[in-house]
């Protein structure tokens, strides 16, 4: 089955394209100056809050249910970000004792 050109939506085509030109750059810089821990806790948590709601939705999971859920979720993530800004920062403690010494 194919696509034909009048069956492409240009304007979401071109939105997507914007977005893109945008975001690359930002994305790559992030990649340059943030530690690979934080920068993998940071994408992990994006794609978990990303995706909950189709997930939740799957499961039969609605309502009140659902917002405690993202709530619990979110503040895991937020921990969990917490403790690799936290552990990246005694790893550079420890170089920088070790480089003294």
């Amino acid at each position: 089955m194919a696509l034909s050109l009048s069956e492409i939506p240009f304007d979401v085509v071109g939105a997507l394209l914007v977005g893109g030109l945008v975001a690359a750059p930002v994305a790559a810089w992030l990649v340059r100056i943030l530690p690979m821990r934080i920068l993998g806790t940071a994408v992990g948590g994006v794609i978990l809050i990303t995706n909950m709601r189709t997930f939740l939705g799957a499961i039969g999971v609605s309502g009140g249910s659902a917002t405690l859920i993202y709530i619990l979720i979110v503040g895991i993530w937020l921990a969990a970000l917490v403790f690799s800004v936290w552990v990246n920062h005694q790893k550079k403690g420890l170089v920088t004792e070790s480089k003294t010494t």
